[in-house]
């Protein structure tokens, strides 16, 4: 016998609020087929619920919406594409759990720490860690995008499989890995400059047909807003790369 909840219960045993499941049915990522026949309200199912665990997973790992709407409609995922992503969550998860302790270390490390606690400190040092400052990526591309422009992310996202957006994350993670190495140099070396366009290069692999929404979200990196679109963010590297990016497209 089918099992179904009303979309208060239905919110409750996903842990997802009311308006997020609104939204959700909205953009067609989740959309209950099953109404009440007397109220006509939403009603979903256990499969539902199944769906719900998707897409919390998903998002952990830094995947958009648009891109875990094709994973969750398609329903087609290799094996080795399911292990890539478990990969990833658990690397995300290892990388809290670090910045958690370099945290935790740096208020044991304060002889004061009993009698004086130097709350603005810690809070930058949060900030630093990046345990901070968490940003809803899709809504700022809501207030920052025109209708137009929406449209084009989405089709921009939902262009390319999920296994395309692992690799292509995976080598935003080498790159940014790259840049913080670079750290030390000036914006203007030769090593840097060579560097640059070996990041717009890939910025361009996705982002060539859409230079607006490229511009937008660079802009928008630099003010300090961490997308969480699945590689490590550090605002020092972004600030250091925007500096030699400014650089290199001025040659």
């Amino acid at each position: 016998m089918n099992t179904f909840y009303s979309i208060k219960k239905f919110s409750e045993l996903s842990r997802l609020t009311i308006k997020t499941l609104h939204y959700y049915d909205q953009i067609g990522l989740l959309v209950p087929n099953i109404r009440d026949k007397f109220t006509n309200y939403r009603m979903y199912t256990k499969l539902d619920l199944l769906k719900t665990k998707q897409i919390i997973v998903l998002k952990f790992i830094g995947l958009n919406l648009n891109q875990i709407k094709s994973i969750v409609i398609s329903n087609q995922m290799k094996v080795t594409d399911g292990l890539e992503l478990q990969k990833a969550a658990l690397k995300s998860l290892q990388e809290k759990i670090s910045k958690s302790l370099t945290l935790i270390n740096e208020m044991l490390n304060n002889p004061n720490i009993n009698y004086n606690v130097d709350w603005q400190n810690l809070a930058d040092i949060a900030e630093g860690v990046s345990m901070q400052n968490v940003f809803d990526y899709e809504k700022w591309t809501e207030n920052n995008f025109s209708k137009i422009e929406l449209q084009q992310w989405q089709k921009m996202n939902s262009k390319h499989p999920p296994e395309f957006w692992v690799e292509y994350n995976a080598k935003w993670n080498e790159l940014f890995k790259k840049a913080e190495l670079m750290l030390n140099l000036k914006p203007n070396d030769h090593k840097v400059q060579v560097f640059c366009k070996e990041w717009m290069s890939l910025v361009d692999v996705v982002y060539k047909d859409y230079p607006i929404l490229s511009r937008k979200i660079w802009e928008g990196m630099k003010s300090g807003i961490d997308f969480k679109m699945g590689r490590p963010f550090n605002k020092s590297i972004i600030d250091f790369m925007g500096k030699a990016l400014e650089i290199y497209h001025k040659k």
